[in-house]
């Protein structure tokens, strides 16, 4: 299950805590936080994977099992709990093959990408042609036309290779591995992108079948049939959503596999398990686990579809947790100030406040002597849920499956030129596929965000009156190097 801090704020009847009360402050709700405790909730989570076949997935046992824990959570914690049943149809990639001269490579060689089109049923049949680089740059795909194109994986976003793809009239693309990593299964379900992009065929191939195709393209021309089937079904689950019952309840904050996502899940467990120390702050927190993320955002979206306009209005910020413990982990704010230039074309600015919540992370992490980096705000992870509906969003990622820089390794230690997260949407990312020193810090840092924002929201309310005032908006952080997160970032 994806879960996230959802930070509401609302401004109509202002509680405060009284003189002697046990106030929620940065550092107090900091301390709180301890990697013991939150293993805790990752064992018991793997204690449901374990009892169902190896997963927690939307709509299996596993995740129905993870929800009832998380309600009894919250309920002990003394906060207002709700389960919002999620009812949504969901493709499953039946088919993600590519054949060439009479060979044809699957799972776990060749993939299909979450963001990726579909063919007929024979497949889609082009001339393959590779470029040298990345598909980072549009320039890259120059006499690309009409052609499947061999590309490496890493650099940037999956979604930008597309991009870049789909305006340079590509209809299909091979990402390869630069570097032998172990095999992952794939896609397994198809989560169509927002809007009315349409999206090329998006495959990821292995090493070893990048360099069997770069050899062939070495001597000769080929064409080759890419082909990618999904199958719809209606899934059900249900979205866990509680809320504080000190603080003012019109005007709310709201925030937060094992490391994907079961990191997250247990460190927003164990934010609530905690603050039951405390007698309040002025504003409410709102706390959300989110069914179905990696299917497509159904939980969150429909989540905020339900609300009211009003009901919007009064969630002040919104703080996505994904992955917090990549074994091989960075510590990556979301770029939302875009002062790393790598915002795709298609993305939206953020929502007027989101600065200011960029710069609260900053310098969280800058108040803990950490280092941290940035990354491009994409649209494949439940804050986009938020951001399309004018709602002021930040996020905190450790890495999924890209591979680490050798910047990123100065910065953080850990090992340049391997994945962060090896076993990303493998079976392999279990209890022991963490980083203790990532959850650790990534707990403290989102305890001190909350509980700044529990307390103030005026940058945020700043950056806004600027904004309504027509006067230019300068809400800058530092500017830190840029990171790729990985093939989905999720």
């Amino acid at each position: 299950m994806d879960c996230f801090l959802v930070l509401f704020v609302s401004f109509a009847t202002l509680s405060f805590v009284s003189a002697g009360d046990v106030v929620l402050t940065p550092e107090a709700y900091a301390d709180t936080m301890s990697v013991d405790a939150i293993l805790e909730h990752l064992k018991v989570f793997q204690s449901y994977a374990d009892a169902s076949a190896n997963t927690r997935a939307h709509g299996s046992p596993g995740y129905t099992a993870s929800a009832e824990y998380v309600y009894g959570i919250a309920q002990d914690a003394g906060l207002d709990v709700q389960r919002q049943g999620v009812a949504s149809p969901v493709g499953f990639v039946r088919g993600g093959t590519l054949s060439v001269e009479g060979v044809t490579f699957q799972a776990p060689n060749v993939t299909a990408d979450f963001f990726t089109n579909t063919t007929a049923p024979e497949g889609l049949t082009t001339d393959l042609v590779s470029i040298a680089g990345y598909g980072c740059d549009q320039d890259e795909f120059a006499n690309t036309a009409n052609k499947t194109v061999l590309l490496k994986a890493g650099q940037c976003e999956v979604s930008t290779k597309s991009f870049n793809a789909l305006v340079s009239s590509v209809p299909a693309i091979i990402i390869y591995d630069e570097t032998p990593l172990p095999p992952t299964p794939g896609a397994g379900v198809f989560a169509s992108p927002r809007g009315d992009i349409v999206v090329p065929v998006v495959l990821s191939a292995s090493y070893d079948v990048g360099q069997i195709l770069l050899g062939k393209l070495a001597s000769k021309s080929l064409s080759v049939t890419v082909n990618v089937q999904i199958e719809i079904q209606n899934i059900s689950s249900d979205n866990v959503i509680a809320q504080t019952k000190w603080g003012d309840q019109e005007k709310v904050p709201a925030g937060p596999g094992i490391n994907d996502n079961g990191s997250g899940s247990a460190t927003l467990a164990e934010l609530i398990k905690q603050l039951v120390q405390f007698d309040g702050a002025k504003y409410a927190l709102r706390f959300a686990w989110w069914s179905s993320e990696e299917l497509g955002l159904l939980g969150s979206e429909y989540y905020v579809d339900q609300l009211t306009q009003s009901e919007r209005d009064k969630i002040v910020a919104y703080i996505n947790i994904d992955m917090s413990a990549s074994p091989n982990y960075i510590l990556a704010i979301q770029d939302n100030d875009n002062s790393g230039g790598q915002r795709p074309p298609w993305i939206p600015t953020p929502p007027v406040g989101s600065n200011a919540i960029e710069k609260i992370l900053q310098g969280v992490y800058e108040s803990m002597g950490s280092n941290f980096t940035g990354f491009a705000i994409a649209e494949n992870s439940d804050h986009a849920s938020f951001m399309t509906n004018g709602i002021p969003m930040g996020a905190l990622e450790t890495g999924a499956g890209g591979l680490k820089t050798d910047l990123e390794a100065q910065l953080f230690g850990g090992v340049a030129g391997k994945s962060y997260d090896s076993c990303y949407h493998s079976s392999c990312d279990d209890i022991n596929n963490l980083s203790h020193e990532a959850l650790i810090l990534n707990a403290r840092a989102v305890a001190r965000a909350l509980a700044i924002l529990a307390n103030d929201v005026s940058a945020i309310e700043a950056e806004q009156a600027k904004a309504s005032s027509g006067a230019r908006v300068e809400f800058k952080g530092a500017s830190h190097p840029m990171s790729d997160l990985g093939r989905h970032s999720h």
